[in-house]
């Protein structure tokens, strides 16, 4: 199966496939390994919320200065995959919570940083496959979220 369908037919076909939903996918993921945390309890979960609800802020910032529409919005005749989210599509939210709290799991799992920035990418290019991001979107999401996760470890080194 493609991507965007139209009239019945693929018109584009994306990579990933493994759906994201937020941020709450990375909570159980690193609670789950959080076993014997690295540093302190703390530190990880909160590195972890800031790194992913204030690129989420800065995300829906620039969401309300570019206003995107979503590749339906462009042409009502594709059939995405899953339902289409209300906020513009530039840029991808899934793709800045991904790569930031990849970013801020790797602080403290360095020798798990493939698996971490894996699992964000799939999450991420998911977004295209289904039909609801532009894959510009998906890039512009992942530059946010390096930067603002890169931030967020950044302030816990040196604050």
């Amino acid at each position: 199966g493609g991507v965007w369908h139209v009239d019945g037919e693929v018109v584009w076909g994306g990579g990933g496939g493994v759906g994201g939903g937020g941020g709450g996918v990375w909570f159980v993921f690193f609670f789950l390994m959080i076993r014997r945390p690295p540093r302190s309890t703390l530190f990880p979960y909160t590195t972890l919320f800031r790194s992913i609800y204030t690129t989420l802020i800065v995300n829906y910032i620039i969401k309300s200065i570019g206003k995107r529409e979503r590749p339906v919005s462009d042409d009502p005749r594709l059939q995405p995959l899953v339902g289409v989210p209300s906020s513009k599509s530039f840029p991808s939210s899934h793709a800045a919570m991904s790569f930031a709290a990849a970013v801020a799991m790797t602080f403290y799992y360095a020798p798990l940083w493939a698996m971490f920035f894996g699992l964000a990418f799939l999450m991420s290019w998911s977004r295209v496959y289904v039909g609801v991001h532009y894959p510009s979107d998906v890039i512009a999401g992942t530059f946010v979220g390096l930067l603002m996760g890169t931030f967020n470890v950044i302030m816990v080194i040196f604050v």
